[in-house]
């Protein structure tokens, strides 16, 4: 650099030859790193899971629940990218949390807009069924539940849940369950993705109050002010993949959501907060930069 500098330098003389070598070394420099930081993005990061641990507070949580630890998976897209050993390790780390409840928060397939059924004739659902055997071993005391996203959908929902029935995953589409312990109800919402359907609101919450604690599941982040007009407790979604490649400075080039505030991570108004998970698997290219993969563990706790 101090090289450089001097060349730009009037006072100093240079040569021609002398200039070229010292922007040509400049290059090359540039170039390795770019070579490493792309072999990083390929080789690296996309497998480099990273758990993050939460305690989430919240002023509704019945006394029996507290103390509850919730597993977050999101954005699985299983495909011939990562691979079965990437994922069963996900899951066995997941289960290593020792999750009270599982909730997995959309996209567990790829699919793309084009000749879905073409693409589906080939692989035969192969990777479906792979996921399926895989989720057969993820159990937790309160359910392991999910919701949709848009790659659910661009993939086909029926043939997406029925997979998942099978491997005891049961998805909430614009609906609720109630969790019980010690005779005490904790609600859990799923909602459907916001790019496929209108997420029907009404009957998602229908025979809810805003006195119940209610968490919710949905894909996608930009519904959070919908979850915040109706008074809801914890949100937790996807959809992002932190961007997937975030550079320095810059960010993320590409982000699939309207508000670009929402690419990973806390946010909170009023007394609803949501949680934006930098998900698990890769679309598009095989890469992650500066947007690791994760799990979510969050603690409840009374405030």
């Amino acid at each position: 650099m101090e090289r450089l500098v001097r060349l730009f330098n009037h006072n100093l003389p240079i040569s021609r030859r002398h200039f070229f070598q010292t922007v040509g070394r400049a290059v090359g420099v540039s170039a390795i790193g770019a070579m490493a930081s792309g072999t990083y993005a390929y080789a690296v990061e996309p497998r480099w899971l990273e758990t993050n641990r939460h305690t989430v507070t919240l002023a509704k949580l019945p006394p029996a629940f507290a103390g509850t630890r919730i597993v977050q998976l999101s954005d699985l897209h299983h495909s011939e990218y990562l691979g079965r050993q990437y994922l069963e390790e996900v899951f066995d780390a997941a289960m290593a949390e020792k999750p009270d409840l599982i909730l997995l928060t959309g996209d567990f397939i790829t699919g793309f807009h084009g000749n879905v059924k073409a693409y589906r004739n080939r692989t035969g659902d192969f990777f479906l069924r792979e996921l399926s055997d895989m989720l057969r071993k993820v159990k937790a005391p309160l359910g392991v539940w999910g919701c949709p996203g848009n790659h659910d959908f661009w993939y086909g929902f029926s043939a997406v849940s029925r997979f998942l029935r099978q491997s005891g995953v049961r998805v909430l589409r614009d609906e609720h369950v109630r969790l019980n312990r010690q005779n005490q109800q904790l609600l859990l919402i799923g909602l459907t993705d916001l790019w496929s359907e209108p997420i029907r609101w009404r009957r998602a919450l229908r025979h809810t109050s805003r006195k119940d604690c209610r968490l919710v599941m949905m894909h996608n982040p930009d519904s959070f002010s919908q979850t915040v007009r109706f008074e809801l407790d914890f949100v937790m979604c996807g959809h992002t993949h932190g961007g997937q490649i975030s550079l320095p400075f810059i960010g993320p080039p590409i982000l699939p959501i309207a508000n670009r505030a929402f690419i990973q991570g806390w946010f909170r108004e009023g007394d609803t907060q949501m949680y934006v998970n930098r998900g698990i698997g890769v679309i598009g290219l095989p890469i992650r930069f500066n947007a690791r993969p994760e799990i979510a563990v969050f603690d409840l706790q009374r405030a």
